[in-house]
């Protein structure tokens, strides 16, 4: 019984991992087009909640 509760528990964060990764990569492709659109860092950390150094990595990997 106790392996059926860590099995639930195992899957339960698995499916919590899943959702934060595809938040994170939405995000990140805001952060992109905001990029792109000529934003400032600070408002894209601001809308997005990006790290100040998540953006410029971002935007160093963008032809402007």
């Amino acid at each position: 019984n106790k392996e059926v509760v860590n099995m639930c528990e195992a899957i339960r964060q698995m499916v919590d991992e899943g959702i934060m990764l595809g938040e994170k990569q939405r995000a990140l492709d805001i952060a992109r087009r905001m990029i792109e659109m000529k934003y400032s860092k600070e408002q894209i950390v601001d809308i997005t909640k990006l790290t100040k150094q998540e953006v410029e990595e971002l935007s160093k990997t963008i032809k402007q």
